[in-house]
């Protein structure tokens, strides 16, 4: 079998062999990925801004999100294969730095805007009259601004200091943009479920009685359970590279497994695939705009509206 050399560089240049099969099955992989992402949020970013009824607070993140999704399979990818490919050194250090930049800018920004909607649907189902004053489009535009801009600044001090940044450096790094928010993710959704469940209890004593509050309340958790597994998704798709990256920077002598590397990097690309079929699966506005629809009518029933707090 026939192997070909691709290189892994952590500041110093490390060359690892790799079969020929197994790099063409990874390119390939991603190369469909990319493609595939690359369509499926534009028509994310379409529909919404397309679509009077999802113009919400909401799909405001949303958008966010898949504009991040798009930065990955646009630029990501095919820096990712060209990785895989080079043979020389001159290009091999300017492609990893800015393999480097991408992935910090995409991981940061995706962290921060799934903290967001996060934050949204805890508003939502905690204090949904209090909503729109908490959340107006202007305050919402303001956090995207914020949101993208410091995620470009930490990619760009990540490629200033990647050659001089010590493994305790890349854990610090690693717990910014990726484990402090979903440490405020997973308080928000804590509390999330505790009043769901609260209102749970709720609904059975005043089963017969009119509750105004209970259609709001089940409109919003409904919307709650599609972001969690677009979060639930991003955190399997991202952490195992993670993990991954932290473990051989703290021991990089006894952990090198190129096909490791390979398999979790190229599963972080699945991510920006992924979130669009999970708004289209369960989102109904976003099925009513698909030919799916048409040829499998029972499956929109099953579908689950997000588009409350309509602007």
């Amino acid at each position: 079998m026939k192997n070909s050399t691709i290189f892994h560089k952590d500041c110093s240049q490390h060359s690892f062999t790799v079969s020929t099969s197994s790099l063409i099955t990874i390119l390939s992989l991603s190369g469909v990925c990319g493609i595939a992402a690359i369509f499926l949020n534009i028509f994310v970013i379409l529909v919404i801004c397309h679509k009077p009824a999802l113009r919400s607070m909401t799909n405001y993140w949303i958008v966010s999100l898949a504009v991040a999704d798009l930065l990955i399979a646009t630029l990501g990818v095919p820096v990712w294969c060209l990785k895989l490919l080079q043979k020389a050194h001159f290009i091999e250090e300017n492609v990893h730095n800015l393999f480097t930049v991408i992935v910090v800018l995409t991981l940061s920004a995706s962290s921060l805007n799934l903290l967001a909607l996060s934050y949204d649907r805890y508003v939502g189902v905690t204090a949904p009259f209090q909503y729109q004053s908490r959340l107006t489009p202007r305050k919402c535009g303001k956090i995207i601004a914020v949101i993208w801009t410091s995620s470009l600044l930490v990619s760009l001090i990540s490629l200033k200091n990647n050659c001089g940044i010590s493994a305790q450096g890349h854990f610090a790094l690693f717990m910014g943009i990726f484990g402090i928010p979903f440490v405020f993710i997973s308080y928000f959704y804590m509390r999330i479920f505790k009043e769901a469940n609260r209102q749970k209890r709720l609904i059975k004593v005043q089963e017969t009685r009119s509750n105004q509050y209970q259609p709001c309340f089940l409109k919003e958790y409904k919307a709650v359970m599609t972001v969690a597994m677009v979060t639930g998704s991003f955190a399997l798709c991202w952490l195992p590279g993670l993990i991954d990256s932290a473990i051989h920077l703290s021991a990089p002598k006894f952990w090198a497994d190129t096909q490791l590397w390979l398999g979790t990097t190229t599963l972080a690309c699945f991510s920006s695939v992924l979130n669009p079929i999970l708004y289209s699966v369960r989102i109904k506005a976003f099925r009513s705009t698909l030919p799916i629809t048409t040829i499998f009518p029972k499956v929109n029933r099953n579908s689950v509206s997000i588009v409350s707090h309509t602007v």
